[in-house]
């Protein structure tokens, strides 16, 4: 692996794989091992995000993983390769979190939600929709 420094091992990583035909992000923090709790360390196959505060982790996966931020990557990076490689996160403006604004904390616990739920083997179709409508309501798109 090349280019590892300090914000490899932050206590959250909002991560996605740059080859696909989706964006697909998911939050990675660490996991429990027979050799104590370990970071999880994406590889050179993926993108990250670094972040020390998990709320702000899961408010920018949920706004990853909305369909607008979706089709917006389809509209010019190719499926293979080249999707979602770090450098379209350039043209999204992505609002700051702030642990202040209630409807960012929402946003948040919508993929908190999705992630539990996943990891239970449960449906997150009505979660997705309703981050789909946070995220249009975010950049105010009717």
């Amino acid at each position: 692996m090349y280019g590892i420094g300090e914000y490899t091992f932050a206590k959250y990583r909002v991560t996605w794989k740059q080859m696909g035909t989706k964006m697909s992000t998911v939050v990675l923090s660490s996991v429990k091992t027979d050799f104590g709790i370990k970071p999880i360390i994406p590889t050179e196959t993926v993108a990250f995000f670094s972040v020390d505060n998990k709320n702000e982790a899961h408010y920018l996966c949920a706004i990853l993983n909305s369909e607008i931020v979706n089709n917006f990557i389809k509209s010019f990076s190719a499926a293979g390769r080249g999707f979602g490689t770090p450098s379209v996160m350039q043209y999204l403006a992505i609002p700051q979190f702030k642990t202040s604004n209630k409807f960012h904390r929402q946003i948040a616990e919508l993929s908190e939600e999705a992630h539990k739920r996943v990891k239970e083997g449960k449906p997150i179709d009505d979660i997705e929709k309703e981050i789909n409508e946070k995220v249009k309501e975010l950049w105010n798109i009717k």
